[in-house]
Formats: structure tokens, C-alpha cells, sequence
């Protein structure tokens, strides 16, 4: 299934020259689709960017318009030859973050399990594509731009889904206005690093850990392709 995603995606980006992904189980902010498309104009030729994120996490101080390393998944947006930075094996992603001493700060300082998820997938445990691709851009030190307060709410978390039992842990309210895109220094965000490492501390452990796990299978499962 994942190798349908990719080549998918693959196809409409050499098309059409981005493309926004989302699952079939997300409501949309009315600002999303102006947000993404400002964006993935905007940092078209900035090579240190890899892709655009439509959802932020619900954190008690929400980052504004942070950047973030690597490429998690809930309304995605990407840029034609990002893709080329795609390493379908996940042996070979394992090795190089445990070769590089990046496991640790991949799993957001331990706070989150992304470095098993990765195995699980070597060991076909999952056919999750979002994990590599995650992965290869965490690795290539490439930078995806969050909103900072949520554009996109998945509704697939309430026991429906097909890897996701019923939780709340995700939720955060859209926004109700408009979000510019401009004045964002593209680097990394420590601020946004340490609000996200705290949500996952504190979210509830296992449950949190089952749901994100649940996300990033399902994606390689049930997607959405729109065309820029």
C-alpha cells in the first residue's frame, strides 16, 4: 500500500508541481487552503524547507508560525523534488540515525517512540511510508513549517478508524482566522521543540503514544490526493 501512496503522490507532484495530502477523515479550517498554498509559494526555492503542516499540536503555548525538523503527517503540504530525499529503507534510516547519535532527539529526547515505529516498519509490523518520510527529512536536517495554531482536525480518533481507538488527546480548536505567511526565519524552532516534547510527556503516555502510531499507519493506508 505504501508504495501506491508514494507513487501517487509522486505522480500529481511531477504534474503539477505541489500538492496538498490529506486523509478522508479531516475537517479543514476555511483559512487551510490559503495558508498552504501562501506557503508552499513562498518557500518554493528555499531548499531548506521540505513541506508545510496544516495541523499544530495543541500545546499550552502555542509556537507562532514555528519550523520544525523532519515531516510529521496531518494536512500535508509538499514541493516537487522534496520527494527525492525519500529513503524507502527504513533499515538504512536506523542505521544512519544510531550512526549520527540522533535517535534520542528523533524520539523528541525520549519523549516519543518514533525510533520504534521506524522498526516496527522494518520488521513489517506497518507499511507506514509517513515514518520514512519523517524520517529521510529528519536526517537530511530539512525544516517543515507549522501554523502555529491548528488549520486542519482529524475526526478519525474516535474509535471508527482503523488503527485508532477514541481519544481527545489531538484536539484543538481551529482557527477562525486567517494565518500570514511572512517574517518566519527559516530555522529551527527550540521553543517548538521543548512545547512539543512537553505535549507528549504530558498527554498521557500510552495512549498517546498508540494514537500517534495509529496516525502515521492509517495515512499509509487511507489518503487523499488534491492537486495544487
Amino acid at each position: 500500500m505504501s508504495s501506491s501512496i508514494v507513487a501517487g503522490v509522486t505522480s500529481v507532484i511531477t504534474q503539477y508541481g505541489k500538492i496538498i495530502v490529506l486523509e478522508d477523515d479531516m475537517i479543514t479550517s476555511p483559512y487551510f487552503l490559503h495558508f498552504m498554498n501562501e506557503a508552499l509559494q513562498a518557500y518554493e526555492t528555499e531548499e531548506k524547507v521540505i513541506s508545510v503542516h496544516g495541523y499544530s499540536y495543541p500545546t499550552r503555548k502555542p509556537s507562532r508560525k514555528p519550523f520544525s525538523l523532519g515531516a510529521r503527517l496531518l494536512g500535508l503540504g509538499n514541493m516537487e523534488k522534496r520527494l527525492d530525499l525519500f529513503e524507502q529503507d527504513g533499515a538504512k534510516l536506523l542505521s544512519e540515525l544510531a550512526e549520527q547519535n540522533l535517535i534520542n532527539r528523533f524520539d523528541m529526547n525520549g519523549t516519543f517512540p518514533y525510533t520504534q515505529m521506524l522498526r516496527n516498519q522494518v520488521a513489517g509490523k506497518n507499511d507506514s511510508w509517513a515514518i520514512r518520510w519523517h524520517a529521510s527529512a529528519f536526517l537530511a536536517s530539512k525544516l517543515t513549517l507549522y501554523p502555529g495554531k491548528s488549520l486542519v482536525r482529524n475526526i478519525g480518533i474516535d474509535s471508527s478508524g482503523t488503527h485508532c481507538s477514541k481519544s481527545d488527546c489531538f484536539d484543538g480548536h481551529l482557527s477562525n482566522l486567517s494565518i500570514p505567511v511572512k517574517g518566519i526565519e527559516v530555522i529551527e524552532s527550540e521553543l517548538a521543540f521543548q512545547a512539543f516534547r512537553r505535549f507528549f510527556q504530558s498527554a498521557g503516555k500510552k495512549d498517546l503514544k498508540d494514537q500517534i502510531s495509529g496516525i502515521f499507519q492509517s495515512i499509509a493506508r487511507r489518503v487523499r490526493l488534491e492537486k495544487y
